[in-house]
């Protein structure tokens, strides 16, 4: 598993190849072994649609586990739709997938993951108003909605949004963002 994302699908892909493998040890599922399918998107659109094909009419799946960045998984909600494919816990967390039926998220939602951190800073700093927020997230849907819900979160409070950097999915190095 390569791009942007491979630092957290990877260890998610080993783990579900673990429990799968625990599962058809122990009968399967429903009598039936499982078999996990992996195909590399690279965090490229194109190759995430092209995959996204492949397993529901090649390989005629019954789910997709782990689905990788909003930039794929979003403009594949009519498809999943269509298709009555379920999409398990897919990297990101957006609004449009909390809507769609067949996305069964295992991560919150980003408005509840902007409570819980902007509540964790204000405590620390000793209430909302002093908060200073910047945001370095990756130019995708969820990099973007990450980006207006930390923004309103902010500036409702009194705090102070100062700025969003959307890194590019291209970029292997945030350290240029980070020294603006």
């Amino acid at each position: 598993i390569t791009g942007l994302s491979a630092s957290t699908l990877e260890p998610k892909n080993a783990g579900t190849q673990a429990y799968i493998d625990y599962a058809n040890k122990n009968g399967g599922l429903a009598g039936r072994q499982i078999q996990l399918i992996t195909y590399d998107d690279a965090g490229v659109v194109a190759t995430g649609l092209t995959n996204y094909s492949r397993l529901v009419n090649d390989d005629r799946v019954l789910a997709i586990i782990g689905q990788s960045g909003s930039q794929i998984t979003d403009p594949l909600i009519p498809k999943t739709n269509a298709d009555k494919i379920p999409i398990i816990g897919p990297g990101a967390t957006t609004a449009a997938q909390l809507k769609a039926p067949y996305y069964w998220n295992d991560l919150p939602a980003y408005q509840d993951q902007a409570d819980v951190a902007l509540k964790y800073a204000a405590d620390k700093l000793g209430g909302p108003t002093r908060l200073k927020a910047v945001t370095v997230s990756l130019a995708v849907p969820s990099g973007k909605e990450w980006l207006e819900i930390v923004k309103s979160k902010v500036t409702e409070g009194g705090g102070s949004f100062v700025k969003g950097y959307d890194m590019p999915t291209t970029a292997t190095d945030a350290v240029p963002i980070a020294l603006d």
